[in-house]
């Protein structure tokens, strides 16, 4: 890229990040705006793409690195043009005093930047490259409000989530039901007979079938639940808060009679856009679930919640890189409040699966214990342990887990999932 082009990037790279921080938009919403706004080439969009998740992954390394080289608290536009510079200097590993020209260059233009101060640092930080390369994340670095959520938190649980936490995702990938998948076994590694995790973490739309819509993206993680669900053809089945759709298409996948809510009116565009890519078109009801009306109606509920989507972390890093933190107290009283609706949806001997993508207590230990202490005809109903599940599968019955590692080699989310059986009325 050009010098021009290379400013571009950069800048564009901070606007995202200031707002991220400041919790206004989503990344892809971010990124998306700034792609059109500037109309940025494919070499700028994957460079912007890769320039912007490695810096929020890596921000509190680069916060150290700050504190260690500076004396005095900067403020917020210097902190982030500081941790774009560092994250090109020690994660990207671009040419060092590009990155420091073109750094200070962009800081001439911003409001309360001081240009002189900005170079100083960088200058100390590419002196002191080789000692840099050496710090690691520790548990006492991240943020205040995660630490008190994890507290019960044991040293190996806590060295095994930083172990993870700044890498990238596994790409996994679901088939539909009545597909061969012996043409598809290149692709990668097989998880069952119907996913697989992708060898190649390309563009999505670049992987072979994707217009054939013989496949849809979802993490090992999350296809688990109904996956070990079993035969639950003709069944029928309420999804509670069907977006983004990965089990919205596993469940269709496995041909239950299928009511499908979502009440966000933007996330059910996209909802659609992947049904109908797999050649499903079926009817989406744009509505909250507390307000469905069909009493001791499904056989099966699926609670999705919307939830903290800490289990996500890596796909979403932005998590512990905003401001401000999630509202996991009100996120939780909504999932108890969806899941006395579910309750109120199945029949007798019916199931509701309840999943989170989240590890903290309050979305999910605390919520199913609440659950069952005030309703007493509902039991929990353990997952079946088979090779796959049964190093994921707890001593409750329950799907729990931080985000890991599966045969050493592929990153899974953290993530939770529980059955409950509603036994008599």
């Amino acid at each position: 890229m050009h010098n021009k082009q290379v400013n571009l990037t950069r800048e564009v790279a901070y606007r995202i990040l200031i707002q991220i921080y400041e919790g206004k938009v989503f990344f892809d919403s971010a990124f998306n705006k700034q792609v059109i706004k500037y109309k940025l080439d494919n070499n700028q969009k994957k460079y912007i793409y890769n320039l912007v998740l490695t810096t929020i992954r890596n921000h509190i390394i680069s916060n150290q690195i700050i504190l260690k080289f500076s004396k005095k608290k900067i403020n917020l536009k210097s902190n982030i043009l500081l941790t774009i510079a560092i994250t090109q200097i020690l994660f990207l590993k671009s040419p060092n005093y590009a990155v420091v020209n073109t750094t200070v260059d962009i800081s001439k233009k911003i409001q309360g930047v001081n240009s002189s101060f900005i170079n100083a640092i960088l200058r100390k930080i590419v002196n002191n490259i080789k000692e840099l390369n050496k710090l690691k994340i520790k548990f006492k670095d991240l943020p205040q409000w995660f630490k008190d959520e994890v507290r019960d938190w044991n040293k190996i649980t806590q060295n095994n989530f930083l172990n993870c936490l700044t890498q990238k995702p596994s790409l996994h990938i679901v088939f539909k039901n009545n597909i061969d998948t012996k043409k598809l076994k290149d692709l990668g590694k097989s998880t069952t007979k119907k996913s697989m995790f992708v060898k190649k973490n390309d563009q999505i739309k670049e992987i072979p079938y994707y217009n054939d819509g013989l496949w849809w993206v979802q993490d090992f993680s999350a296809m688990l639940p109904i996956y070990l669900l079993g035969n639950i053809k003709d069944l029928r089945t309420v999804d509670m808060c069907a977006a983004p759709g990965g089990k919205t298409l596993q469940l269709l996948s496995n041909n239950v009679n299928l009511d499908i809510y979502e009440k966000n009116n933007k996330k059910i565009i996209d909802l659609k856009k992947n049904l109908h890519r797999c050649g499903y078109k079926v009817n989406i009801n744009c509505l909250d679930s507390l307000k469905i009306k069909k009493e001791n109606f499904y056989d099966i509920a699926v609670l999705d919640a919307p939830c903290s989507a800490i289990g996500t972390i890596r796909r979403n890093p932005e998590i512990l890189f905003r401001k401000n933190k999630p509202d996991i107290n009100s996120l939780s009283r909504y999932q108890f409040d969806l899941l006395e609706k579910a309750a109120s949806l199945i029949k007798k001997n019916g199931l509701i699966l309840y999943i989170v993508c989240s590890f903290f207590r309050k979305e999910t230990n605390s919520i199913i214990n609440k659950f069952l202490n005030k309703n007493k005809n509902f039991s929990v109903q353990e997952f079946k342990r088979t090779s796959l599940s049964s190093s994921l599968v707890n001593k409750y019955g329950q799907i729990k887990m931080i985000p890991s590692t599966i045969d050493e080699n592929y990153y899974i989310d953290g993530f939770f999932a529980s059955i409950l059986k509603k036994t008599n009325d």
